[in-house]
């Protein structure tokens, strides 16, 4: 319901903040790929796949909120060297990872 909308938006303005911290490129590949994602959960309708969809950005945002190197531990040049597909399968890789702890 708008409950959960409101979560996930407040959820959403969470993980922004804290993509401050990354290196230019990298916020900006970040930051594309999450806010298709919560654009692609907008017409979900089914409580569950949304629960376990803001649950496990939630521990994503939990997770990069914890590490204080956050990004710093990708230099620049290491993300230059990525396409956008290999940055963009990191993600889905971290995605992946983060379900398989549940």
């Amino acid at each position: 319901g708008d409950g959960m909308a409101r979560s996930a938006m407040s959820l959403l303005r969470g993980i922004l903040r804290e993509h401050r911290r990354l290196p230019a490129r990298m916020r900006g590949l970040g930051d594309k790929y999450v806010i298709s994602e919560f654009r692609e959960h907008r017409r979900v309708t089914d409580k569950e796949k949304l629960f376990i969809f803001l649950q496990g950005w939630s521990d994503y945002l939990e997770d990069i909120k914890t590490q204080e190197d956050f990004g710093a531990s990708m230099g620049e040049a290491m993300i230059d060297q990525l396409s956008d597909e290999q940055v963009d399968r990191l993600y889905q890789l971290r995605e992946a990872a983060m379900s398989e702890k549940r």
